[in-house]
């Protein structure tokens, strides 16, 4: 469909290089599905040439200032 379809680095995230693919349809009132379609194909295709996509990895430190007894954790699990 003309015109072609083009491809546009939007902004660099934490991970990620942003890009915005936009093509043009014929029949507007069938976007989504057409865009639904365009995303698998992309799955797909990074599949295919081993492209991973990064998730965000969040670490979680507990802080406590009541310290927990060890044996008391050991006692509550075992009762499961």
């Amino acid at each position: 469909t003309d015109p072609k379809p083009e491809v546009q680095l939007r902004s660099f995230g934490d991970s990620s290089w942003n890009m915005e693919l936009r093509v043009w349809v014929r029949d507007p009132k069938r976007h989504k599905y057409i865009e639904s379609e365009v995303n698998f194909a992309l799955i797909r295709k990074f599949r295919k040439y081993g492209v991973e996509i990064p998730f965000p990895q969040r670490d979680l430190h507990i802080r406590s200032s009541i310290p927990i007894p060890l044996d008391s954790l050991k006692k509550e699990s075992n009762r499961k």
